[in-house]
């Protein structure tokens, strides 16, 4: 049962690594140029965000707080904020992401089975770390977090 558990862990942290990455750019190069949470484009997912920012931050105001509250999106939105607003991200990290993004769609069902303790695929592992074992310092995308969690 450990070596599930130690499998199911080193994924978390894999992924845990990317999301925070993803998560820096956008608290860089999106949140500084906006005064609201509309570069999320989808009100649903704005209303979302609110509602989990303000249950843990009770009697504070999101927009005063926007780099936090891109703590509150999802795997998925981590990836797909910076997508959506082009203008605000380097080309460089754009082209690079745009270039991941079949993957990075691919771990979002991998996440979902491993952060809700849902039985494990064969290939989850060996995905994942196939996909960060391709990952450089070197890339436009800093990806500092997922790297040193590699290493």
């Amino acid at each position: 049962m450990a070596k599930f558990t130690e499998v199911r862990l080193t994924i978390a942290a894999f992924i845990y690594g990317i999301e925070l990455d993803l998560k820096t750019i956008a608290k860089k190069y999106i949140t500084p140029y906006h005064s609201d949470l509309s570069f999320l484009h989808n009100k649903p997912l704005e209303e979302e965000v609110i509602k989990r920012f303000q249950k843990d931050h009770s009697g504070t105001k999101i927009i005063e707080n926007l780099d936090d509250a891109i703590d509150f999106i999802d795997f998925y939105d981590s990836f797909n904020v910076l997508i959506i607003n082009e203008p605000f991200v380097p080309k460089n990290i754009y082209e690079e992401l745009k270039s991941k993004i079949a993957v990075l769609k691919d771990i979002c069902p991998i996440r979902n089975r491993v952060m809700h303790t849902r039985p494990l695929l064969g290939g989850d592992f060996a995905f994942i770390f196939d996909f960060i074992s391709s990952l450089k310092r070197t890339d436009a995308i800093p990806w500092n977090i997922t790297i040193d969690t590699r290493d």
